[in-house]
């Protein structure tokens, strides 16, 4: 218990990460989201053992995030409760795209997108740690937009406006930046 109040004093943002199987797509809220390395590109999420998403989760799965913008609080609540429908029902008020590169689910509106391929699944006490390569990455092109934060046990926003929209498949050129 004193852990979890520790980390109520840490700021996350906020996704809602995917895959689809069998065409069929799954999601779940996710705040315990990083970039691991750069070189070579590796983000990891950590999802609860025994819930649906971990159980589709396995080496070589597509894997989708939606980095949730301020205004999908909602988004956030719904994939987080675990009374949802499976499957396509529960996306339903939720609109999404399947990944160009993964056709794992991207919700519409959000600050930003990455699709990934797991790269390894590893059983850490009462979550697994998933390791996995994103192929792509793109930002919200509307400037200013915040992201859903959470912090202190409830939803927030803060931060800075995004300056300007980037699309990148990791392992191109990324555009050069002005500051």
């Amino acid at each position: 218990m004193l852990l979890r109040q520790a980390g109520r004093s840490f700021a996350t943002g906020v996704t809602v990460t995917s895959t689809i199987v069998d065409g069929t797509p799954h999601a779940t809220t996710i705040n315990s989201f990083a970039t691991v390395s750069l070189d070579p590109a590796l983000v990891m999420v950590s999802v609860k053992r025994g819930s649906r998403l971990e159980s589709l989760i396995t080496e070589g799965s597509p894997l989708g995030i939606t980095v949730l913008a301020a205004q999908q609080r909602d988004a956030a609540v719904h994939f987080a409760e675990t009374d949802r429908p499976p499957g396509k029902e529960q996306f339903e008020g939720h609109p999404w795209e399947p990944g160009t590169y993964t056709g794992a689910p991207l919700l519409e509106g959000g600050s930003a997108w990455i699709e990934c391929v797991v790269q390894t699944v590893v059983e850490a006490g009462d979550h697994s740690v998933v390791l996995a390569r994103p192929v792509s990455f793109t930002a919200s092109e509307k400037c200013g937009t915040d992201p859903l934060v959470f912090h202190g046990g409830d939803f927030t926003t803060r931060g800075e406006p995004i300056a300007s929209a980037v699309a990148v498949q990791v392992g191109s050129q990324e555009p050069d930046h002005e500051h």
